[in-house]
């Protein structure tokens, strides 16, 4: 991050992960691994919880019928592109189990492991659930900020820097065991896989409204039930490439 940006974080939240080569160590290379964003959700809430952050952030969203067109999309790709996985990673939140089961519904005679880690759960945002989401989109900057400034403790938003910890942490532990020559698949969110790209790639924490990161040279954006390609090898760097786009279909 940026010396200004971490210069808003906690002391003891500013250096939580070593530096993504001292991972990269650790894992059995090369590997490639898939990163799918969840497909779009439903918005369940109703009266005064309707235009609350809350609408899609709460635990209980499922897909919508687009984001179950757009699961079904992917599991296409899947099949044609990229063949088998050794298992399925995924965010214990509904939106993101569902879009797993989609992906992988044409293997039923022999299915993946599927594999439910709290670690890959969406950013926590505690009490920030009922700000409305109109105010969300106008002062976002603000908002993100204070994520910047917060500890994280009960009561509060949970920092950026403790949310890239325990997502990096989970991509690490998984893929540091035995491929047996076959991807491993994970499916999850938005800012989690933003962060866990931003460390892969070594780029500052960057501020989330758009979902994008550097791909390719280029500024990519994270979409709902994207598929992302991920190269890890000691003897070049992290390549990062987006292979599917529902929206381009």
């Amino acid at each position: 991050m940026e010396t200004t940006t971490l210069s808003l974080v906690p002391e003891s939240l500013r250096h939580l992960l070593p530096p993504v080569g001292k991972l990269l160590e650790t894992v059995p290379s090369p590997q490639m691994v898939y990163i799918v964003r969840h497909a779009t959700p439903h918005d369940y809430t109703t009266g005064s919880r309707l235009q609350k952050v809350y609408g899609t952030h709460a635990r209980q969203v499922w897909l919508s019928s687009e984001g179950i067109d757009e699961a079904n999309c992917g599991r296409d790709y899947i099949c044609r592109e990229v063949g088998r996985v050794r298992a399925v990673i995924h965010s214990p939140l509904p939106r993101a189990k569902q879009t797993a089961d989609i992906l992988m519904g044409y293997y039923i005679v022999n299915p993946p492991s599927f594999i439910s880690d709290v670690r890959l759960e969406d950013i926590r945002l505690g009490p920030w659930l009922d700000i409305p989401r109109q105010d969300w989109s106008k002062y976002r900057s603000l908002y993100w900020e204070e994520q910047l400034k917060s500890h994280g403790r009960d009561g509060e938003p949970e920092n950026p820097c403790q949310t890239q910890q325990r997502v990096v942490e989970s991509f690490f532990e998984h893929i540091q065991k035995d491929s047996n020559g076959l991807p491993l698949l994970f499916v999850f969110h938005g800012d989690p896989i933003c962060f866990l790209f931003q460390y892969l790639l070594s780029h500052d924490l960057m501020h989330l409204v758009d979902y994008r990161v550097m791909s390719d040279g280029e500024s990519q954006l994270v979409g709902k039930c994207t598929i992302w390609q991920v190269r890890l090898s000691l003897d070049r760097p992290v390549e990062i490439k987006l292979m599917f786009n529902p929206q381009s279909v």
